[in-house]
């Protein structure tokens, strides 16, 4: 029952944000963590009733309210915020308007935000990622100079991630980064998330994989000088691996 509810539920995510590349897709669920993290923040902070969100400046004005929760030394207080602008940005997310989605995508990455820095709390900062902005990455502005663009997006996930190590879906989210790249012809992006793989790949004891990362990045990259600086250390990992086999 189990297996056929992940296979349900990976089919929704596929339709709903078709953007995820499959690396993407197999690793993160979007609609099975926003349900988990609607439990969990029920479980932290209780029934919490959406509050009005103004509409300029909606990152700057929840971060204000995490600082003003946070001098109350009650955890709780945070937790409820959290829950409260969640709620809020997945009805700005759901629309159609491409105004709100900023605004929504903007109250999200202050939440994870909130969640890792100030709570230290990993699990939701990373599920927060999951579900409600990988989860919307088909809501990102079209341009990448935008903070709201699917490249700052991601990076914010990736770092969120490395955090909270979760590396299986750093990787994943970096494997997201790359592919994007690729489709914008952004060579220098897509060899910075070469370079991220590939130290990822390596921490997963997938040294092979590593070094295919490391050979994809070209001499003449700005990024070779960091490639070459990794690459004895994946050498030396693939050859204790081959060793061991």
């Amino acid at each position: 029952m189990r297996y056929a509810t992940v296979l349900v539920l990976a089919t929704l995510t596929c339709l709903h944000a078709g953007t995820q590349s499959p690396e993407l897709a197999d690793k993160i669920l979007p609609i099975e963590a926003r349900q988990a993290v609607q439990r969990y923040l029920t479980m932290k902070a209780g029934t919490v009733a959406m509050s009005p969100v103004p509409q300029d400046g909606p990152a700057s004005w929840c971060f204000k309210q995490y600082e003003a929760a946070a001098k109350t030394k009650d955890a709780r207080i945070t937790y409820r915020l959290i829950s409260s602008h969640l709620q809020r940005a997945s009805q700005l997310l759901d629309g159609a308007d491409a105004q709100n989605h900023t605004m929504g995508l903007a109250m999200v990455m202050a939440s994870a935000n909130c969640a890792m820095e100030r709570l230290k709390d990993g699990w939701l900062a990373s599920h927060i990622v999951d579900g409600y902005l990988l989860g919307h990455l088909d809501r990102a502005n079209p341009s990448d100079q935008s903070y709201v663009g699917k490249t700052s997006l991601l990076t914010i996930a990736c770092a969120i991630y490395l955090q909270a190590g979760e590396v299986e879906r750093y990787a994943a989210a970096y494997q997201e980064m790359l592919q994007h790249a690729l489709k914008k012809s952004d060579d220098n992006t897509a060899d910075a998330a070469r370079l991220k793989l590939a130290d990822a790949m390596l921490k997963l004891n997938r040294p092979e994989k590593a070094k295919e990362y490391l050979d994809a990045i070209g001499p003449q990259s700005s990024l070779s000088g960091g490639a070459s600086k990794l690459l004895p250390k994946v050498m030396a990992a693939l050859k204790a691996k081959k060793s061991g086999e």
